[in-house]
């Protein structure tokens, strides 16, 4: 009986150990820079109140646009592969944050026109959907669950892998703002080919893990539901298409998607978008000659690095203004 209740005890106190030291190693991978700053969530621990423009979107959106301006209250809500339906929710989430009256834009690209498989959108989900168990609440996204949940954001310990070694190694402090890392302006001409000639083989190919909805007028549907609650809140909607390179814009040309031209494909899905929104401004910055021919302006074919983005918001703003959005 004694040596059962010794046994007990010992075992107990390892246990008690373990977890001490779980929670203690946890405490620690919360507080790295990587672990705040892993998906761009960062941004999001400071919302600003009285937000007068922002804009949601991919990272065409999260890469578009970089804002310096003293005189307005702005935020950039964009994530990598933000699939559509997470503007919406996103918007919901922090709709308190945003003046009534203030201009949001949302980015469509050409990546929402190619039709995708049911299970190829469900990939991207759920490939993504740990992110934002860290930024918005259980009503705001397409899944919730407990156990998700405390492994994204009680305990990413558990679900760390080799990023556990950043508690010894972390990154420097200012790699938590992306813009940091997107400096880029020289690019190899070989390199840059076959990037563009990748990201056409993937976005068409409709069992890819993508952002896009299962086809265009899904990706409109879900577009025209943000537009909307943008104009029940007193905002104002504005669609925009950020800059791509001149390269991977002669390559679409090339291309069919659903028996037609590509372009006239994308045309046609903002068309239909903007017939239901009669006055919707949208700003097409697609084949921009201030931009796309200027490659020091990308970091690679279809993201803007810090320096086009900066450019590409004042104009944007420029732009905003002559029409009376701002």
């Amino acid at each position: 009986m004694k040596d059962s209740v010794t046994f007990i005890i010992k075992l107990s106190a390892i246990l008690l150990a373990a977890v001490a030291i779980l929670f203690c190693v946890n405490a620690l991978y919360k507080n790295t820079n990587w672990w705040r700053a892993e998906n761009n969530v960062a941004k999001f621990q400071n919302v600003p109140e009285g937000i007068q423009l922002c804009n949601v979107g991919t990272s065409h959106g999260e890469c578009g646009f970089l804002y310096t301006q003293k005189n307005l209250v702005t935020m950039n809500f964009g994530l990598s592969s933000q699939p559509l339906i997470y503007d919406y929710y996103i918007l919901n989430q922090y709709k308190n944050h945003i003046e009534r009256g203030a201009a949001v834009i949302i980015p469509v690209s050409y990546l929402h026109v190619p039709k995708h498989t049911e299970e190829a959108v469900k990939k991207h989900r759920d490939i993504l959907r740990p992110r934002y168990y860290r930024i918005l609440e259980k009503e705001n996204m397409d899944k919730w669950e407990w156990g998700e949940y405390l492994a994204f954001t009680k305990f990413p310990i558990l679900s760390a892998g080799p990023n556990i070694s950043h508690i010894l190694r972390d990154i420097p402090q200012e790699q938590i703002d992306i813009n940091f890392l997107r400096t880029k302006t020289n690019h190899d001409a070989a390199e840059f080919e076959m990037y563009c000639v990748e990201k056409v083989k993937n976005w068409l190919d409709p069992n890819q893990a993508c952002v896009a909805e299962v086809g265009s007028i899904k990706s409109a549907e879900t577009i025209c539901r943000t537009i909307q609650f943008c104009l029940e809140n007193g905002w104002k909607p504005v669609l925009l298409t950020t800059p791509v390179s001149s390269r991977l814009n002669e390559l679409f040309e090339k291309e069919t998607v659903n028996g037609k031209p590509f372009m006239a494909a994308f045309s046609e899905m903002t068309g239909n978008i903007c017939s239901r929104f009669p006055g919707l401004l949208y700003l097409d910055y697609s084949h921009d000659e201030r931009f796309c021919p200027d490659w020091a302006l990308f970091q690679d074919g279809d993201h803007l690095n810090r320096f086009g983005a900066e450019k590409l918001t004042n104009v944007v703003i420029e732009d905003l203004q002559k029409q009376g959005i701002l």
